[in-house]
């Protein structure tokens, strides 16, 4: 929560999509709730529902992509912090 705070709430135009992999939905949801994240989540039993999860070739979790609000797909990979400084680069870029 506190890389969501810190790294993500703070920009304007970007926003945090989580993949749950738990064995269990019902126990996701309850810690969800519990810590209130206010970001939304594919469920695990959803995942192969979900086109862009399967288009992007996620093997593991927890995996990031940066996606324009297009659909483009900017970068994928593990590392969130590596994808919101491209976020905030590609923000501040198109400010100007």
């Amino acid at each position: 929560m506190e890389f969501y705070n810190s790294d993500i709430a703070t920009i304007a135009n970007l926003e945090l999509i989580q993949f749950n992999a738990d064995q269990s939905d019902d126990k996701a949801l309850a810690w969800v709730k519990s810590l209130s994240m206010p970001w939304p989540m594919v469920m695990k039993a959803n995942h192969k529902s979900v086109d862009f999860f399967t288009a992007l070739g996620f093997r593991s979790l927890p995996s990031y992509a940066l996606v324009s609000k297009d659909g483009e797909v900017v970068k994928v990979g593990r590392d969130y912090r590596a994808l919101t400084e491209e976020g905030k680069r590609l923000i501040a870029e198109a400010a100007q």
